[in-house]
């Protein structure tokens, strides 16, 4: 596990927690959780949020419906993918737990944007960096970006050293790393 910190783009003071790389169906992980969250409480983040590695739908599913009981004075969300998210039992889901659509990009529909259970979405690192030197994808980004705003949802992205193009909500800095745009195909 490791604990990530994600910056507000709008308040500097304003700043989320990630609890990255959990494996779901681990033992004790609801008492995981309570122990990292406690040590975070004088902290007072924005947000918590749970990313568990990608790969077992179910697994995860799970595990959130066990999770939704935990209570904490930020809102505690968890990072699923698109096929996690279908998996996850709409009737056994309490809205005390958040939702983050994770490795949101160009082949994520629109419509999956919209599903009542998500809070936020995080866009997929390389998605962004290949958007921030292709038109098009740029153009997709920030339709996206405008959906899910107009939604009501945050938005997030882990983005390289160099300043954001696009108006995440959230942001998380890595290290610039090389990229070759895409083909265009007329």
């Amino acid at each position: 596990m490791r604990t990530l910190r994600w910056e507000s783009t709008a308040d500097a003071s304003r700043c989320g927690i990630e609890i990255a790389d959990l494996v779901p169906g681990q033992d004790h992980l609801e008492a995981e959780l309570d122990r990292i969250l406690g040590g975070l409480s004088a902290f007072r983040p924005a947000f918590v949020l749970a990313g568990f590695r990608a790969g077992q739908p179910k697994q995860v599913a799970a595990a959130i419906s066990g999770a939704s009981d935990l209570f904490f004075n930020a809102r505690v969300c968890v990072a699923v993918d698109e096929q996690t998210l279908s998996a996850i039992d709409h009737k056994k889901f309490r809205k005390s737990l958040g939702i983050v659509l994770d490795r949101v990009n160009a082949d994520t529909p629109l419509s999956v944007l919209c599903n009542e259970m998500v809070d936020a979405i995080r866009f997929d690192p390389d998605f962004v960096q290949r958007a921030s030197i292709d038109l098009r994808l740029s153009c997709v980004v920030d339709a996206m970006l405008k959906l899910t705003h107009d939604l009501g949802l945050a938005t997030l992205a882990s983005i390289s050293t160099r300043p954001a193009k696009f108006g995440f909500d959230y942001i998380l800095r890595r290290p610039e790393k090389a990229v070759t745009p895409m083909a265009s195909t007329h």
